[in-house]
């Protein structure tokens, strides 16, 4: 098994950060390499996505939520034939954790499992480790905007 770490500190608190992540529908709209996702966020769910591959070209993968714990964790698994999994599997786990101030702690893991991929090892440490990073980059720009677009809570 192939484990990429990517935390990030974002200065919003994690009800804002865990909205941007659980609205699926929104996602392209900041996220550079999901075209589409689309089913229920709820632990057990079949969802679907479009997924950046290379050159424009995105390509259509099935995921299955194996843990939604809102506010807390958010566990993405790649579904496929079964036979396909013994050969390549791969996982998304976003972890939040509220930080003092406001702020959150975003992890994003990607779990990579099966012989191939100790054959791509070299893609999975470059190219998916830089599509995390670009990936929490978006997630941090957009909920720092929308904090700083709400109104200042009065103290009164």
């Amino acid at each position: 098994m192939i484990e990429l770490y990517s935390p990030i500190e974002i200065d919003a608190p994690v009800e804002v950060v865990w909205d941007i992540m659980a609205d699926l529908p929104a996602y392209p709209e900041w996220n550079p390499f999901i075209h589409e996702i689309a089913g229920p966020l709820e632990t057990g769910a079949h969802l679907r996505e479009k997924v950046y591959f290379f050159n424009n070209v995105y390509l259509p993968v099935g995921l299955i939520a194996k843990r939604i714990l809102p506010l807390t964790e958010m566990e993405l698994w790649r579904s496929g034939p079964a036979f396909l999994n013994v050969v390549y599997f791969g996982a998304h786990i976003f972890s939040f954790e509220p930080l003092p101030g406001g702020r959150t702690r975003f992890l994003h893991r990607y779990l990579s499992l099966g012989f191939v991929s100790w054959l791509v090892q070299a893609h999975l440490n470059k190219g998916v480790k830089q599509v995390q990073v670009k990936m929490n980059e978006a997630l941090k720009q957009r909920a720092e905007a929308r904090v700083r677009s709400q109104p200042a809570k009065s103290t009164a």
